[in-house]
């Protein structure tokens, strides 16, 4: 009986061995596999939309944040704000209010030529104290795309006669809402997980340089004109009435 169990001890322990082994390196690739989900389910939790604006005044020249219109009693100005996904990711759902004084007349249309119907409201973006009345547009898309800009055409007329109590001194403010906007309006982000720039498409040479992978790009709201928060985001530009 001993030599046959030392023939067999032999046998049962390589089988032994080898299904070890094979044991191991399941639990390593349980493991691995483990490690890659969490890792993409977290960089797709870190994906998350993020707006810039662009102003543009009456006669089509970029408005920057520091920078005034002035409009006179009479007029009737055609403007246009862009927003642009900056983020890396879509948002499913974006809505765009552009806000004016309340003494003002605000028409907007959407691609399609329908009007955009005005509302009356309040908000303090406007500067104009005590009630900050406004008048205000809706627009919406279903998808703000990175790398997409999404335009909202608007047209402004100031009246001929100004009431004593009309201020003249006051700002347009045009704020943004989606779910996943983030309170602090800061994204650092991998350079793979940006839009790619203009520049990076009209490169002259073919096929032209790589997309960069590295570094990280930082994507931080304007803070002299743009207020941040949870789920929103408000933007503002100086406006004057003259004589």
């Amino acid at each position: 009986m001993d030599v046959i169990v030392g023939h067999i001890a032999p046998l049962v322990r390589t089988e032994r061995d080898t299904w070890d082994w094979v044991l191991y390196w399941l639990s390593v690739a349980a493991a691995l596999s483990a490690i890659v989900a969490l890792w993409t389910w977290w960089t797709n939790l870190r994906r998350v939309p993020e707006v810039g604006f662009r102003w543009e005044m009456p006669n089509g020249e970029s408005w920057g944040p520091r920078e005034t219109v002035s409009l006179r009693p009479g007029d009737a100005v055609e403007m246009r704000v862009v927003l642009d996904n900056l983020g890396s990711a879509a948002a499913s759902l974006l809505i765009v209010n552009v806000m004016v004084p309340r003494f003002l007349d605000l028409r907007s249309e959407d691609r399609d030529g329908n009007s955009r119907h005005p509302h009356p409201s309040a908000d303090v973006a406007i500067g104009c104290p005590p009630d900050h009345a406004v008048t205000f547009v809706v627009a919406r898309t279903e998808e703000f795309v990175p790398g997409i800009a999404y335009i909202v055409r608007y047209r402004v007329t100031v009246p001929k006669e100004l009431s004593p109590s009309n201020p003249r001194d006051f700002y347009f403010a045009v704020s943004a809402e989606a779910e996943r906007f983030r309170r602090s309006g800061h994204l650092i982000i991998p350079s793979f997980g940006v839009a790619a720039s203009p520049t990076f498409w009209n490169q002259l040479e073919w096929p032209g340089g790589r997309y960069p992978w590295w570094p990280p790009r930082q994507i931080r709201t304007r803070p002299e004109t743009v207020r941040a928060g949870p789920g929103r985001r408000i933007d503002r530009r100086h406006v004057v009435i003259s004589k």
